[in-house]
Protein backbone atom coordinates (compact mmCIF):
# COMPACT_ATOMS: atom_id res chain seq x y z
CA UNK A 1 0.00 0.00 0.00
CA UNK A 2 1.12 3.44 -0.87
CA UNK A 3 1.69 6.19 2.15
CA UNK A 4 0.68 8.82 0.80
CA UNK A 5 -2.55 9.45 0.61
CA UNK A 6 -3.35 9.74 -2.97
CA UNK A 7 -1.72 6.44 -3.45
CA UNK A 8 -4.25 5.30 -1.63
CA UNK A 9 -6.99 6.68 -3.24
CA UNK A 10 -5.70 5.47 -6.56
CA UNK A 11 -5.41 1.94 -5.20
CA UNK A 12 -9.03 2.49 -4.11
CA UNK A 13 -10.09 3.06 -7.24
CA UNK A 14 -7.95 0.29 -9.59
CA UNK A 15 -9.25 -2.11 -7.40
CA UNK A 16 -12.89 -0.84 -7.60
CA UNK A 17 -12.22 -0.81 -11.86
CA UNK A 18 -10.92 -4.38 -11.44
CA UNK A 19 -14.18 -5.52 -9.62
CA UNK A 20 -15.94 -3.91 -12.43
CA UNK A 21 -14.18 -5.85 -15.14
CA UNK A 22 -14.57 -8.88 -13.03
CA UNK A 23 -17.82 -8.85 -13.01
CA UNK A 24 -18.77 -7.34 -16.83
CA UNK A 25 -16.70 -10.94 -17.48
CA UNK A 26 -18.45 -13.48 -14.89
CA UNK A 27 -22.02 -12.19 -16.06
CA UNK A 28 -20.63 -12.60 -19.77
CA UNK A 29 -19.82 -16.14 -19.56
CA UNK A 30 -22.80 -16.79 -17.21
CA UNK A 31 -24.78 -19.55 -19.13
CA UNK A 32 -21.75 -20.30 -21.38
CA UNK A 33 -22.13 -23.91 -22.04
CA UNK A 34 -21.39 -26.37 -24.54
CA UNK A 35 -25.30 -26.89 -24.68
CA UNK A 36 -26.70 -23.65 -23.77
CA UNK A 37 -30.05 -24.60 -22.98
CA UNK A 38 -29.40 -26.21 -19.99
CA UNK A 39 -30.35 -23.32 -17.26
CA UNK A 40 -33.66 -23.05 -18.83
CA UNK A 41 -34.28 -26.85 -18.61
CA UNK A 42 -33.08 -27.33 -15.56
CA UNK A 43 -35.59 -24.64 -14.56
CA UNK A 44 -38.38 -26.04 -16.29
CA UNK A 45 -37.88 -29.88 -14.58
CA UNK A 46 -37.39 -27.52 -11.07
CA UNK A 47 -41.08 -25.52 -11.76
CA UNK A 48 -42.96 -28.09 -13.85
CA UNK A 49 -41.57 -31.33 -12.58
CA UNK A 50 -39.19 -33.80 -14.46
CA UNK A 51 -41.40 -34.88 -17.63
CA UNK A 52 -41.26 -30.80 -18.44
CA UNK A 53 -37.61 -31.17 -19.55
CA UNK A 54 -38.33 -33.34 -22.83
CA UNK A 55 -38.76 -30.11 -24.82
CA UNK A 56 -35.75 -29.78 -28.05
CA UNK A 57 -33.15 -27.43 -27.23
CA UNK A 58 -34.55 -25.68 -30.84
CA UNK A 59 -37.21 -24.35 -29.26
CA UNK A 60 -35.44 -22.67 -26.68
CA UNK A 61 -34.68 -18.76 -27.06
CA UNK A 62 -32.04 -17.69 -26.03
CA UNK A 63 -31.36 -13.32 -25.69
CA UNK A 64 -28.22 -11.56 -24.65
CA UNK A 65 -27.65 -7.90 -23.96
CA UNK A 66 -24.39 -6.47 -22.45
CA UNK A 67 -25.54 -3.58 -20.19
CA UNK A 68 -27.13 -4.73 -18.60
CA UNK A 69 -25.19 -8.16 -18.90
CA UNK A 70 -28.47 -10.27 -19.40
CA UNK A 71 -28.61 -13.84 -20.81
CA UNK A 72 -32.29 -15.14 -20.76
CA UNK A 73 -33.59 -17.81 -21.81
CA UNK A 74 -37.48 -18.62 -22.81
CA UNK A 75 -39.27 -21.93 -22.87
CA UNK A 76 -42.02 -23.22 -25.22
CA UNK A 77 -43.74 -22.77 -22.00
CA UNK A 78 -43.20 -19.43 -21.27
CA UNK A 79 -40.78 -19.47 -18.63
CA UNK A 80 -38.01 -16.64 -18.72
CA UNK A 81 -34.83 -17.79 -16.75
CA UNK A 82 -32.55 -14.95 -16.33
CA UNK A 83 -28.75 -17.21 -15.92
CA UNK A 84 -26.55 -13.57 -14.88
CA UNK A 85 -26.48 -13.62 -10.89
CA UNK A 86 -28.17 -10.70 -9.60
CA UNK A 87 -25.09 -9.15 -8.22
CA UNK A 88 -23.25 -8.31 -11.40
CA UNK A 89 -25.35 -5.76 -12.69
CA UNK A 90 -25.44 -3.15 -9.35
CA UNK A 91 -21.74 -4.06 -8.73
CA UNK A 92 -21.17 -2.95 -12.43
CA UNK A 93 -22.96 0.61 -11.87
CA UNK A 94 -21.31 0.79 -8.24
CA UNK A 95 -17.62 0.13 -9.29
CA UNK A 96 -17.57 2.82 -11.48
CA UNK A 97 -19.02 5.25 -9.21
CA UNK A 98 -16.75 4.38 -6.99
CA UNK A 99 -13.67 5.03 -9.10
CA UNK A 100 -15.15 8.08 -9.54
CA UNK A 101 -15.12 9.08 -6.08
CA UNK A 102 -11.68 7.88 -5.42
CA UNK A 103 -10.30 9.41 -8.45
CA UNK A 104 -11.83 12.99 -6.47
CA UNK A 105 -10.47 12.24 -3.42
CA UNK A 106 -7.21 11.00 -4.58
CA UNK A 107 -6.66 14.23 -6.85
CA UNK A 108 -8.23 16.61 -3.78
CA UNK A 109 -5.85 14.66 -1.42
CA UNK A 110 -3.01 15.42 -3.55
CA UNK A 111 -3.75 19.45 -4.42
CA UNK A 112 -3.96 19.60 -0.42
CA UNK A 113 -0.34 17.84 0.22
CA UNK A 114 1.15 20.10 -3.08
CA UNK A 115 -0.63 23.61 -1.47
CA UNK A 116 1.03 22.94 1.97
CA UNK A 117 3.72 25.45 2.39
CA UNK A 118 7.25 23.32 2.44
CA UNK A 119 5.31 19.75 1.58
CA UNK A 120 8.10 19.23 -1.54
CA UNK A 121 11.13 21.94 -0.45
CA UNK A 122 14.43 21.40 0.45
CA UNK A 123 15.14 19.54 3.82
CA UNK A 124 15.17 21.73 7.31
CA UNK A 125 18.79 23.43 8.47
CA UNK A 126 18.92 21.35 11.56
CA UNK A 127 19.12 18.18 9.02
Amino acid sequence: MSRKASGQWSEAAWVGLCLAVIAFAWGNVSGFNTRPARPCLDALTAQHGPQSHRTPDDDIKIDRSYFPVSTECTSPMGVVVEVVPIWVNPLLVGSPAGVAFCTVRGVRSRRQVSATPGAFGPPAAGW
